[in-house]
């Protein structure tokens, strides 16, 4: 596997998809999140299958950089926001951390546009590492998201240290929502919380109306997941404007996938 990912870079067939996320309101695109994909022949192989490997190999940090690269391309080419996902090991990785530092700086117009999502889980040893990491990115404009937020043990008190601009919803709590009273109560609390905080929250997972009109009804603000659309290879299309659905979405039409 490691060989393919290596072959794959060299190849421009390791290169991150982008999935929309909608502002629950006016339902329109408000940014993206880039999502690496392995292109092998016909098919799209999903990080599932290869990032783990990866974190094990001197492969990680130049797919994420690879990820970094590829969004500051896309966000030249659309002028649109886009999340790009880190985790606990690029944040302490000197190389990577460096190298998202300079970007922010060279990039100072793009850095704006940029929202990074890190997962808040048990890998996490110091969370001082974190909090400096936040606050160097913030210096250049770019925003924080808390990535899969509510998925197991959430550490609320770290999360409000963290000042993150948005919390991303597990989506395991998302996408039974509407028929799970108790995903419905947890994620209820959780945006409570959150408001307080003038946290904005996006609901992962959503793929049916009824999930739509629930976290719509509940006060989410953003909604992801593939009623609204998959995550798509945009880098290789001509144009965003060639797919109106990406500008005023007919929840009705969509297929729930």
């Amino acid at each position: 596997m490691l060989k393919k990912v290596k072959i794959a870079m060299d190849k421009n067939q390791l290169r991150p998809f982008f999935q929309p996320i909608v502002d629950l309101k006016s339902k329109k695109i408000i940014k993206y999140e880039a999502l690496i994909r392995l292109i092998d022949k016909d098919k799209v192989i999903s990080p599932f299958f290869f990032l783990d490997i990866c974190k094990k190999s001197k492969l990680y940090p130049e797919i994420t950089k690879l990820v970094i690269n590829k969004s500051i391309k896309f966000i030249q080419k659309n002028k649109i926001g886009v999340s790009i996902n880190l985790s606990y090991q690029d944040i302490i990785d000197s190389s990577t951390l460096n190298y998202i530092l300079l970007t922010l700086k060279n990039y100072h117009e793009i850095a704006p546009f940029i929202t990074f999502e890190i997962l808040e889980s048990d890998e996490i040893e110091n969370y001082e590492q974190i909090y400096s990491f936040i606050n160097n990115v913030k210096k250049y404009g770019s925003k924080i998201a808390i990535d899969d937020f509510g998925s197991g043990y959430s550490n609320f008190t770290e999360l409000f240290k963290m000042k993150p601009d948005i919390v991303k919803i597990d989506g395991s709590l998302i996408k039974n929502i509407h028929i799970d009273e108790n995903s419905k109560n947890i994620v209820e609390s959780i945006v409570h919380l959150t408001s307080k905080s003038n946290i904005q929250t996006i609901a992962e997972f959503v793929d049916k109306e009824e999930v739509h009109d629930i976290v719509t009804m509940l006060g989410i603000t953003y909604g992801q997941g593939y009623l609204y659309s998959e995550p798509k290879d945009l880098l290789k299309e001509q144009s965003l404007e060639s797919d109106s659905s990406l500008y005023s979405l007919n929840l009705s039409n969509e297929s729930n996938k």
